[in-house]
C-alpha cells in the first residue's frame, strides 16, 4: 500500500526533534500510524478491537495537550512506531503498536508525582502522563542475542500535532529539556546497566548533542562524556534513545521542570548528571566556587561551566564536592557501589558474610557467581563493601 501524502503528523517538527538518520523514514512513520489508527476505528465498529477507544484517547489528550489517566493493569498511553532490519539494511520489518500493550502498567511502575519525587503506581491505582511517541530504527543480527543497533527518539504526541513551524498559531519553540540514554553492554543481552543524562538547550538538542560528542572525543571529564566514553570502548551504547522531555518559550518553567527531572534520578546509580537541575544547579556552582566572576550566567550554560572548571581543575573531578555529599547518603552510595557491572550486588557480599565462617573462598566465590576469589577475599577481610549492611 502506498502511503498517502497527506500526513497526520508535522513533516516539519518532525524533521525539528528527530535524529537526522530518522528523516528519511517519516512518510513511512507516519503512514504506519494512520493505518494502526483506521484499523483499530474499523474495528471498534465491528465489535473486534480491544484497543480502539484506547487510540482514540491518546489522539483526542495529545491534540488537546492533556494529560491521561491509565489504571494498573492497561497500557501505558506511548505509541511506538518501528522499522526493523537485518544487518546490511535487507528483510525490513515496521510495524506501529503500543508499546506496552503486552506488559501493562505495574503496581512497581514509577513516574513523577510533578512535586520533585518518583512514586508509584501503586500509591495512587495508575500512572498520570502525556500520550507520547516513540520512533526507533533498529539493525538486527540474529546470531547476537539482541539488536546490534538501535536508535530512538521519545517525545510527546502534542509536540509533533501541532501546526508546522513558521505558522502564526505555533512559532518555534526555543527551550528543550532533554534526555540522552544508552546501555553499557555490545548488545540487549545479558547484565546491562542502563545510563542517561538529562540536560537543557535553547537550540536543537541535536547540536548540543554533537557538542555533547565533540567533548566526549576531547577528553571532557564530565560523568556523562566519561561514561559514554568507556561504553564505546567496550563495544557497547549502541541502544542509543534521545528523549525530548519539555519544550517551551518560558525560561521559569524550564527551570521547574528541569530541576524536578534531576531531583527525581539524580540519586539513580544510572543517572549521569553530576549537579542538580534547574535554580539549585546555579546555587551548585555558586556555593562551590565554579562560576568565577561570572555571574550573570543561566541554567543552559551550566554543563559548559562545569566542564571548563574540570577541564582547569582535573584533580578536583572526583571526588567533586556534589559527588562527596551524595556519598553521605547510604541509599545512594550502595545502589552505585553494586549497581555498575561486574560489582557484587547487596545479597551476595551479605552471602559472603554468612558463609565466611566455614567455607572456603574459593567455594563461596562459586556459590555466589563472584567475578573471581580475590573479589570475595576482600569482603571478607572488610576491605570492600563496608557500606552494605
Amino acid at each position: 500500500m502506498k502511503p498517502s501524502n497527506k500526513s497526520i503528523l508535522s513533516e516539519e517538527w518532525f524533521a525539528h526533534f528527530a535524529p537526522p538518520v530518522m528523516h528519511e523514514h517519516f512518510r513511512l512513520f507516519d503512514h504506519l500510524y494512520r493505518e494502526w489508527l483506521g484499523r483499530e476505528l474499523m474495528w471498534e465498529r465491528q465489535g473486534k478491537s480491544h484497543f480502539a477507544r484506547f487510540a482514540k484517547k491518546i489522539v483526542m489528550a495529545a491534540l488537546k495537550n492533556e494529560t491521561i489517566f491509565s489504571p494498573i493493569g492497561h497500557p501505558q498511553p506511548i505509541i511506538e512506531i518501528f522499522i526493523q532490519s537485518d544487518f546490511g539494511g535487507h528483510n525490513s520489518i515496521a510495524k506501529v503498536m503500543p508499546l506496552n500493550l503486552r506488559e501493562p502498567i505495574r503496581p512497581s511502575d514509577t513516574y513523577s508525582d510533578g512535586n520533585g519525587r518518583l512514586v508509584t503506581a501503586a500509591s495512587n491505582g495508575g500512572i498520570k502522563m502525556h500520550p507520547a511517541f516513540v520512533f526507533s530504527l533498529g539493525e538486527f543480527d540474529e546470531r547476537r542475542a539482541g539488536f546490534a543497533k538501535r536508535m530512538t527518539l521519545s517525545i510527546n504526541a502534542q509536540h509533533l500535532f501541532r501546526p508546522p513551524m513558521g505558522s502564526k498559531r505555533s512559532p518555534p519553540l526555543p527551550l528543550t529539556v532533554y534526555r540522552h540514554s544508552f546501555n553499557s553492554t555490545a548488545d540487549l543481552s545479558g547484565h546491562r546497566l542502563d545510563q542517561f543524562y538529562i540536560g537543557v538547550t535553547r537550540r536543537s538538542w541535536k547540536k548540543r548533542w554533537k557538542e555533547h560528542m565533540r567533548s566526549m572525543t576531547n577528553g571532557s571529564g564530565l560523568k556523562f562524556h566519561r561514561a559514554f566514553r568507556a561504553a564505546l570502548s567496550r563495544g557497547g551504547a549502541n541502544d542509543v534513545s534521545h528523549e525530548v522531555m519539555w519544550v517551551g518559550e518560558d525560561e521559569e518553567e524550564m527551570l521547574a521542570f528541569e530541576e524536578e527531572a534531576v531531583n527525581c534520578y539524580l540519586k539513580s546509580c544510572g543517572c549521569l548528571n553530576m549537579i542538580p537541575g534547574g535554580k539549585k544547579g546555579l546555587k551548585y556552582l555558586h556555593v562551590h566556587g565554579m562560576l568565577g566572576r561570572n555571574t550573570h550566567t543561566s541554567a543552559v550554560q551550566n554543563e559548559k561551566i562545569l566542564e571548563a572548571f574540570l577541564r582547569q581543575n582535573p584533580r578536583k573531578g572526583e571526588p567533586a564536592p556534589w559527588v562527596a555529599e551524595n556519598w553521605k547518603d547510604d541509599e545512594w552510595a550502595i545502589a552505585n557501589i553494586c549497581g555498575r557491572e561486574g560489582r557484587l550486588k547487596p545479597k551476595q557480599v551479605r552471602t559472603i558474610r554468612e558463609l565466611a565462617a566455614d567455607h572456603t573462598s574459593a567455594e563461596i566465590a562459586q556459590e555466589i557467581g563472584a567475578l573471581n576469589v580475590g573479589q570475595v577475599e576482600r569482603v571478607m577481610k572488610g576491605q570492600t563493601y563496608t557500606r552494605v549492611k
